[in-house]
Parts: C-alpha cells; structure tokens; sequence
C-alpha cells in the first residue's frame, strides 16, 4: 500500500490536511470520499492502492455516498442495492433530519 495521498489527488481532500492522512488508519475514509467524487485517475490508484474486497466492504457501510453513486457503485462491482447501508430505511430518515428534506 501506498504511504501518502498523492498530491494529485489532495483537490478531494480540501476540509483537511491531506498530507496528514494515514491511508492504513484512514483508509474507511479515503475511499468513501473518492467513490463520491473521485475522477478516473483516483479510481485508478484508490484500485491499485486497496483491494476489491476493502472497497466492497466501504461501498457496503457507507452511509455518507449519495445514492447516485452507491447505485452506481453497486454496480460496477455487481452488489444488490439492498446490500448498501446507504439505501437502508434508516439511513434514508437519518439524511432526511439532517438536510430538512
């Protein structure tokens, strides 16, 4: 595994100091933030830095993914939606609270 963030990829990293990131401590973080936003490019190394199974089993916990990308995560790696915490009843009522949807 890599031991920074690349510089390349800090832009998604804005509301901390990327350099200070700890992928192995961090690495929940890291790819639920590039899942979301993540271009090509920090997909590709989020891929090469994790293992299908990590990024699986992030996508699968998630609950800060919007369901745009949950569902389109779900899938690229063939996951049912109904595998996804994001799509769970109380994470859809906890989203609800937060924004005054």
């Amino acid at each position: 595994m890599a031991q920074k963030l690349p510089k390349a990829l800090h832009r998604y990293f804005w509301d901390v100091n990327p350099d200070n990131i700890d992928l192995a401590k961090n690495r929940r973080y890291v790819i639920e933030r590039l899942l979301e936003l993540g271009d090509p490019e920090a997909v590709s190394w989020m891929k090469n830095c994790f293992s299908q199974d990590e990024i699986v089993q992030v996508l699968k916990n998630a609950r800060a993914l919007t369901k745009k990308s949950a569902n389109f995560w779900a899938n690229i790696f063939g996951i049912s939606r109904h595998d996804l915490a994001c799509f769970s009843k109380q994470s859809q009522e906890t989203s609800n609270i937060i924004w005054n949807r």
